[in-house]
C-alpha cells in the first residue's frame, strides 16, 4: 500500500513524479488538498503527536486528524524535499482572535465554520474565528491546504479583526469589536452551549445597536457608537438567538 506522500505525488491529475521546481507549486497544492479531503479529519486545536513526517509516511487510507500546522508543514516538506524548493517552510498569523471571510471552505467538508447570527446557523454563514493559523510559505506564496486557498500576502486570511472588551471587566474575553466596522459585535458562546464540529468555541454576531449602551461603555471604555438605545444585554442577546447556556456574572 503506497504512503501518503507517494499518493500525492502520483495524482491521475497531476503526476509529480520526478518533478521539480516552483512551476509545480499549485499541482502540489491541488493533489494534497485532494487527499486530504479524502482522508484527513480537521481539528481546530493542535493535534499532540503528530508531525509532518508521520503523517506522509502513513498508508494510503489510513485516516488522520490533523490541525492547520501539520498539515501546512506537510506541504512545505514535499515542497523542499519532492520539488527542491529549499526555501519553503510554514508561517502562523494570529496573536488575538480574528475571522476569515464568510463562505470560507475547509478540506474537512463537516467544518461549517464557528460564527451564527441569531437568524442564521454557523453553516449559512461559514466564516472560521482563529486566535492563529498556520499555512505554508513558498516562491514568495502563501498557501493554506486547511482553507483550499493561496494568498498573496500572509494577512490575506484576515477579514476581520478583533478588539476585546477592557481586560477588567467581565466582558473580557466574551465581547469583541470589530476593527473597522463599529455596526458589528461578537458574543464568545458560553462553553455548556453546543459547539459547531471541529471547534471548542464559538461566536454569535449581533448588530451593536441591540446591545445595552451601558454594558457596551462598561465593555470598552467609550460610549457606543450612533444614536441607538438600548435594547438587550449580553445575555440578552445569546437568549434571543436561543442559546440557553449563560456566562457567569452577565446581566
Amino acid at each position: 500500500m503506497p504512503t501518503a506522500r507517494e499518493a500525492i505525488l502520483a495524482d491521475s491529475r497531476g503526476d509529480l513524479t520526478g518533478k521539480t521546481g516552483p512551476v509545480y507549486l499549485d499541482t502540489l497544492f491541488n493533489n494534497l488538498c485532494r487527499y486530504a479531503q479524502s482522508n484527513y479529519s480537521y481539528n481546530a486545536t493542535r493535534v499532540l503527536g503528530l508531525t509532518a513526517d508521520m503523517l506522509l509516511a502513513s498508508p494510503t487510507g489510513q485516516r488522520k486528524t490533523v490541525d492547520c500546522g501539520c498539515l501546512a508543514a506537510a506541504f512545505a516538506l514535499m515542497a523542499r524535499e519532492n520539488l527542491g524548493l529549499a526555501d519553503a517552510g510554514t508561517e502562523c498569523v494570529g496573536a488575538g482572535s480574528w475571522a476569515t471571510k464568510e463562505h470560507s471552505k475547509c478540506f474537512d467538508n463537516r467544518i461549517v465554520g464557528n460564527v451564527r447570527t441569531a437568524t442564521a446557523h454557523f453553516v449559512t454563514v461559514s466564516r472560521c474565528v482563529f486566535s492563529t493559523h498556520a499555512f505554508a510559505r513558498a516562491a514568495g506564496r502563501f498557501f493554506d491546504p486547511c482553507l483550499l486557498t493561496t494568498y498573496q500576502t500572509r494577512e490575506q486570511v484576515i477579514t476581520w479583526k478583533f478588539e476585546p472588551a477592557k481586560p477588567a471587566t467581565d466582558y473580557y474575553p466574551i465581547l469583541y469589536r470589530i476593527a473597522g466596522d463599529p455596526s458589528k459585535l461578537m458574543i464568545r458562546i458560553p462553553d455548556g452551549a453546543p459547539q459547531p464540529f471541529g471547534f471548542m468555541s464559538s461566536f454569535l454576531q449581533v448588530e451593536t445597536k441591540d446591545l445595552d449602551k451601558a454594558a457596551y461603555r462598561e465593555a470598552f471604555g467609550v460610549d457606543k457608537p450612533g444614536w441607538q438605545m438600548a435594547t438587550k444585554s449580553v445575555g440578552g442577546l445569546l437568549k434571543a438567538a436561543g442559546i440557553t447556556a449563560q456566562w457567569p456574572n452577565l446581566r
